[in-house]
């Protein structure tokens, strides 16, 4: 996937791993925000809505890690 985006072949990044492209933009716009308030606080600490979503995008990849494995579309 990194080297098909790194091609700019979005069609190809999306066939390799759809819900892993799809939630990269969300999890860099966390990153960033983590590291502004980093730079503004001087503080590693996460907000609950920061927490919240990162749960739920790590829920999301492991539900679809293992439906993927156990319905695998042809």
């Amino acid at each position: 996937m990194c080297t098909a985006l790194l091609q700019l072949k979005f069609a190809e990044a999306f066939s390799a791993n759809p819900v892993l492209l799809l939630l990269s933009p969300v999890l860099a716009v966390l990153f960033l925000k983590y590291i502004a308030d980093y730079v503004k606080t001087g503080c590693w600490k996460m907000s609950v809505w920061q927490n919240v979503l990162m749960w739920i995008c790590i829920a999301v990849l492991i539900v679809y890690g293992i439906c993927r494995n156990i319905f695998p579309i042809p």
